[in-house]
């Protein structure tokens, strides 16, 4: 729609005035107004002018300091001057001023043509720099707008904001945002019109239904004309709601207006989208992240992206602190970085991989982990791996001590008691002689061997019982407890040699660290019928920080290989058994503080048991 130029003259001349008004008007169809003097001039200013021409030798002020004074009251329409004088002085203090142009009057009817093509070329420029101002305006406000929306918590917030912002720019006076039902989600500048009888009458156009942007010209009940524009929201196809546009009255939506909604009402829509889809995965988030079993994600080479609560638990790492580790920073021994490489080969052909597997937590402990790897893929391309794991430390134990017992008490306590049950026949018939005395006495140390065996089983439960709890163990220091153990067991077996060193002295767990101590000790001197010696050297683990290791040396038969095969194994078969439950009793003991128990040297001439469990010290 082209827009008449609306221009003032002001002359004292009313003759002149009139000529200059009349050949703008014939020729250029420009809207003139004229003022016959400064003082009307001003007063006309708000009238919405594009221009002003007056002349320069006016009564009481002149055409310059007209300029000067429209300046002074924050006006900036092009000006131009008319003077019958051609005074070079007049032109020099009207280009000084900022005058737009200087035209001399003459005779000739090419003077309005000079002014109607200048006029038309200034104003026209003012315009279109208008517009492209306004245009700039209204883009950095739409695109704070859509910055707004990246943050919004809600959709009510976020069309509420989007609202607000747009009743602040120019020409938009009322707006909401509404879902497919009509529910309202957010509005401003509503208050100022009549919600209802608008939406009765979008609703008797259809406009609300339709499926691209709407324009519709309104005449309200108050007597104003309002432009109503309804943007539908949509993302990939789905229907979010409308956005809907209301002018100031009588005041037209240009065509850039209505591509700049369009746009915004796309981006609306988008949001409105993922904004759902941030609620679905913040609710799933908080469902995975509340789960007890460890989960975590990571990508194609195995760094880990995401790890839950449980899974910094059961590691023992701090939250977040693996983000971007590869996950074979838990590697141990048993299950190295090679493993983890071969696994991630598998589960990258696609493979949904589950084993168990020994890990090795911040500390230096170790854990058997039920492990499940799956692929993820989008589209058919794999973008990252799931791990989910769970620690059954306890449960292997629990599995093992299961075996353990049922071959303790089919096995030794069935064949012992068979001895037991003989010899006590023996003893009824030769009870009066020598013969029989040993028989009886025969039988009473097996009693007291399924006694202490029995003893053993039941402090194995109660140390890995207790282990299990929450409450801590009583601390006390590495020599203190090493010595403890020597010193008592040097008294009661005079006859052996027991040598004990200790490298660093540090906090350790007091009553289970004395357990095993006790045990591999006593089990070191009573297997080695000669001359036991006997030497216990502790120290800080070099490799794993945070672990202290004791080794118990001895010159005895060594450990029989069945027994070291079964505690590697970590389960017993029918015919692969161990004979005796001390190593057993170690093995779950150091097990359930997050220890290891090794077997260093097995040879014929003796053997070197290592242990190595976690130091009380805080990290």
């Amino acid at each position: 729609m082209n827009q008449r130029i609306r221009v003032l003259v002001v002359d004292d001349s009313e003759f002149f005035g009139t000529l200059v008004s009349g050949e703008l008007e014939r020729l250029y169809d420009m809207e003139v107004v004229q003022a016959t003097g400064s003082e009307e001039a001003l007063e006309r200013l708000d009238d919405g002018f594009e221009c002003i021409v007056s002349d320069y030798d006016m009564p009481g002020t002149d055409g310059i300091e007209l300029f000067e004074m429209v300046r002074d009251r924050g006006f900036e329409m092009p000006f131009f001057l008319l003077t019958a004088a051609g005074s070079e002085e007049v032109a020099s203090r009207a280009i000084t001023a900022g005058i737009d142009d200087y035209f001399p009057k003459t005779s000739g009817d090419d003077q309005f043509d000079i002014l109607g093509n200048r006029i038309k070329n200034i104003v026209t420029k003012r315009r279109t720099a208008a517009s492209l101002e306004r245009q700039r305006l209204l883009h950095e406000q739409l695109w704070n707008v859509t910055q707004e929306l990246l943050t919004a918590g809600s959709h009510e917030q976020m069309c509420g904001q989007v609202c607000q912002r747009l009743v602040e720019i120019d020409r938009f006076a009322f707006t909401w945002v509404q879902t497919p039902d009509e529910t309202t989600l957010g509005s401003a500048g509503v208050e100022s019109v009549d919600l209802g009888s608008i939406k009765d009458r979008l609703a008797d156009e259809n406009a609300d239904g339709a499926a691209w942007l709407t324009s519709t010209q309104l005449s309200l009940a108050d007597g104003t004309e309002r432009t109503v524009v309804t943007v539908p929201l949509e993302h990939r196809g789905e229907r979010h709601g409308s956005l809907v546009v209301g002018s100031e009255p009588g005041v037209d939506f240009r065509e850039s207006d209505r591509q700049s909604l369009s746009h915004l009402g796309t981006t609306i829509g988008h949001a409105l989208a993922a904004t759902e889809m941030r609620r679905e995965v913040e609710l799933f988030q908080t469902a995975v992240e509340q789960a007890e079993t460890a989960i975590a994600i990571t990508d194609t080479s195995g760094c880990i992206t995401y790890a839950n609560s449980a899974f910094y638990e059961i590691t023992g790492y701090e939250p977040d602190s693996l983000r971007q580790s590869s996950v074979d920073r838990l590697a141990s021994e048993s299950f190295d970085a090679g493993d983890y490489e071969r696994l991630w080969d598998r589960v990258t052909d696609g493979e949904t991989v589950r084993r168990e597997v020994v890990q090795r937590r911040r500390d230096g402990g170790q854990f058997v982990a039920d492990l499940s790897v799956a692929p993820v893929a989008v589209e058919g391309e794999l973008q990252r791996f799931i791990i989910v794991e769970s620690d059954i430390t306890e449960l292997k134990a629990r599995e093992q001590r299961l075996e353990v017992m049922n071959r303790v008490i089919r096995h030794n306590l069935r064949n012992d008691l068979n001895v037991v049950t003989g010899n006590i026949s023996l003893l009824l018939s030769e009870l009066e002689s020598e013969e029989g005395i040993a028989h009886a006495e025969r039988a009473q140390a097996k009693i007291e061997d399924l006694l202490d065996l029995s003893e053993k089983a039941r402090l194995a439960n109660r140390i890995v019982e207790t282990t299990n709890d929450d409450e801590k163990h009583t601390e006390a220091s590495l020599s203190a407890v090493v010595d403890a153990v020597v010193t008592d067991l040097d008294d009661q077996y005079p006859d052996a040699t027991l040598q004990a060193t200790v490298e660093e002295s540090t906090p350790v767990p007091e009553g289970p660290l004395e357990i095993c101590l006790r045990e591999l000790v006593t089990n070191a001197i009573v297997h080695d019928e000669d001359s036991p010696e006997v030497t216990v050297s502790a120290r800080a683990s070099a490799t794993h920080e945070g672990m202290v290791e004791v080794d118990i040396a001895d010159n005895g038969p060594g450990i029989p290989k069945v027994e070291r095969q079964t505690l590697e194994r970590g389960h017993e078969t029918d015919l692969e058994h161990s004979s005796s439950l001390g190593l057993w009793l170690v093995h779950w003991v150091v097990t359930f503080l997050g220890g290891e128990l090794r077997i260093v040297d097995a040879a014929e001439d003796g053997s070197t048991v290592r242990i190595l469990v976690p130091t009380g010290a805080d990290d």
